[in-house]
């Protein structure tokens, strides 16, 4: 049985970054190489459900908590809400 997982894609770092820094979709994909745009919005939307697997396993109070929040709110916009049809 070969294994099901990919190793990450590389590209997304700064992807992920410039599209919590508020750069459009289209401006996200005119600066990817190889990454459609479906791939990119589950990229975001696996990183927001890190990031909040993350904050809820943390204890109550603790510091990284607001920060994490604060990425979960950049991340979060209209384009790869799973709300937003």
């Amino acid at each position: 049985i070969s294994p099901t997982l990919r190793l990450p894609n590389r590209e997304f770092a700064p992807l992920l970054r410039a599209w919590a820094e508020g750069c459009s979709l289209n401006d996200i994909l005119a600066l990817a190489k190889n990454v459609a745009a479906g791939d990119f919005v589950l990229a975001v939307r696996l990183a927001m459900q890190t990031i909040g697997s993350l904050a809820l396993a943390l204890p109550p109070g603790d510091s990284c908590i607001p920060k994490l929040i604060e990425a979960h709110h950049l991340l979060c916009r209209d384009e790869v809400s799973a709300s937003h049809p």
